[in-house]
Order: C-alpha cells, then sequence, then structure tokens
C-alpha cells in the first residue's frame, strides 16, 4: 500500500497496499456509500485463532486453501488527508504470475507530487504466497528480504533499513502480499467469510513485522468510481498505540481482489483507494 510520495505525507506512511471506512474518515472525506449485504450461508468457522501473539510470531492454518487469481491490472482512485491538506491521485495494482512465481506492484502517482511504489515478488506455494522481497520506494527505497530457514538459522526477515531482523512464521506476508494472501484464501474457500472471523497475519513492512489482525465484518454494496461492486469488509484493529486501522473490502467480481482500501492514521489522516476499473496485465 504505497502512500503518497512527498515528505509532507511521511504521516501516511506506509502505505496505500498494499490501500477502509466510513466510521473513521473524517467528516469531509467522501467515502463510497454502503449498503448491507447477505453473504452466502458458511459451514464452518475455521481460520486462524487469535489468542495473545508475541512480536514476530503468528500462527498458521495449513489446512486453509488458496487459488491463484488471474494476472490483472486493477486502477484506483486515490483521496489522501495528510496535516490538514488533502491530495487526489491515480493508482494501479498490477499482478501478474508465471511458472511459480509472482510479482505484484502497486503505485500511486499524484500531479506534481510524484510516485510512490510498493513491490512484492516471490513464488507461489500450496498455501499461497511466499515473499522473497518488499520493496517501499518514495524519495528512496527501503526494502525487506525474506531469508529462507537452512543450516545456518531459522527463517527470517532483514530490512535493508538495518533495523532488528525478525524470525519469519509460516504464512507470512508483506504489506502488498497480504491483500493478494487474503484475495486467494476468500476465493478458494467464501465459507470462511462470516461476520466476526478473525484471521492473524505475520506481515512485514520496510522496517518491521507485526502481527496484522483482520475481522471479518460482513458483506456491502459499495458505490465506487467503477460502479456498484458487492464486496467483503475486513477490518485490521490497531493493536499499538500508534497502529495504522486498515479496512479492506474484498469483491468477488474481482477476483475477491481489494475493491476498497482505507488506512487512517490515530491523528486522523487517511488514504482511500478506490477501484475505477480493470484491464488485463
Amino acid at each position: 500500500m504505497p502512500d503518497l510520495p512527498p515528505a509532507s505525507t511521511d504521516a501516511l506512511r506506509p502505505e496505500l497496499t498494499s490501500v477502509a471506512e466510513n466510521g473513521t474518515a473524517p467528516a469531509s472525506q467522501a467515502g463510497p456509500k454502503t449498503t448491507p449485504g447477505a453473504g452466502p450461508s458458511a459451514s464452518q468457522s475455521g481460520g486462524v485463532p487469535t489468542e495473545a501473539l508475541a512480536s514476530g510470531s503468528a500462527p498458521h492454518n495449513a489446512t486453509m486453501a488458496w487459488r491463484t487469481p488471474n494476472p490483472v491490472r486493477l486502477g484506483y482512485e486515490v483521496n489522501a488527508s495528510a496535516r490538514g491538506r488533502s491530495w487526489h491521485a491515480q493508482g494501479e495494482l498490477l499482478w501478474q504470475h508465471l511458472d511459480g512465481r509472482y510479482e505484484a506492484r502497486m503505485e500511486v502517482r499524484a500531479f506534481l507530487l510524484g510516485a510512490r511504489s510498493q513491490l512484492s515478488t516471490g513464488r507461489i506455494g500450496s498455501q499461497g504466497l511466499e515473499p522473497e522481497r518488499f520493496a517501499d520506494r518514495g524519495r528512496q527505497e527501503l526494502a525487506a528480504h525474506f531469508v529462507p530457514a537452512s543450516a545456518s538459522g531459522p527463517a527470517r526477515v532483514v530490512f535493508s533499513a538495518n533495523t532488528p531482523e525478525v524470525l519469519l512464521s509460516p504464512g507470512a506476508q508483506d504489506r502488498l502480499s497480504v491483500l493478494l494472501q487474503l484475495a486467494g484464501w476468500a476465493d478458494a474457500q467464501p465459507q470462511m467469510l462470516q461476520p466476526g472471523l478473525s484471521l492473524n497475519v505475520q506481515t512485514v513492512g520496510a522496517r518491521e513485522a507485526q502481527i496484522w489482525i483482520f475481522v471479518v465484518e460482513g458483506l456491502q454494496t459499495i458505490e465506487l468510481p467503477g460502479g456498484r461492486l458487492d464486496a467483503w469488509k475486513l477490518t485490521r484493529q490497531p493493536r499499538r498505540e500508534h497502529d495504522q486501522r486498515v479496512e479492506v473490502w474484498l469483491a468477488p467480481q474481482l477476483q475477491y481482489l481489494p475493491a476498497r482500501v482505507l488506512i487512517t492514521q490515530t491523528t486522523g489522516d487517511f488514504v482511500d483507494q478506490q477501484w475505477r476499473g480493470s484491464l488485463p496485465p
């Protein structure tokens, strides 16, 4: 979820991804209208437990199925507010895969402000994405490298920012791949989308890793620049004082890829990414 690029938008860092909803955005923000919808009936409550977790580790449900989304290019309208200033930009998520490898790139461009992008590359395994490198590029590039377990040590992530290394858990994602991982889970087993269900994902950014707990809120009909879509809303609630609130809408019509992502800071600053159209990659 890349942010807008200039220094004045640093409060939004990190991400559009990586890129949620009416209740948390400022009153001046014009978000899409939503109406409740009735989701498919669910036959099980599976998923990952949400017990207290130690930093840098997360439980992994090895039984969760995953379906690879078809390659696609999704366009977004992006609105943001930082330190009392509003911004508008164009965003694009490019998703491609071939021969068991994938590349996901999210880029946001604003007139006179330049671009900000995130790139996730890695392998596709039986349980979904297995990131190898995550890069966040604005005025400079910061990267996280996923180092597999070997005789010399356990699986870990190494940061170019020289922040402390973090042990990796099975199923760990980066801040961009996590949205695609959620989409593949939902597409393979839509019965898991039950209101109240929680999913834990160890999520790696350019400087650190955290446990992100996504809670399924329900199916909504949302009005977007690209039209009206039914989408499942999932929310990542803050766990620490300055954590971001991340709200994601996964649309079945888009292979459960994000139709909208809203990231809200504790200061009230926000980045709101809304789908405007799809093209071949």
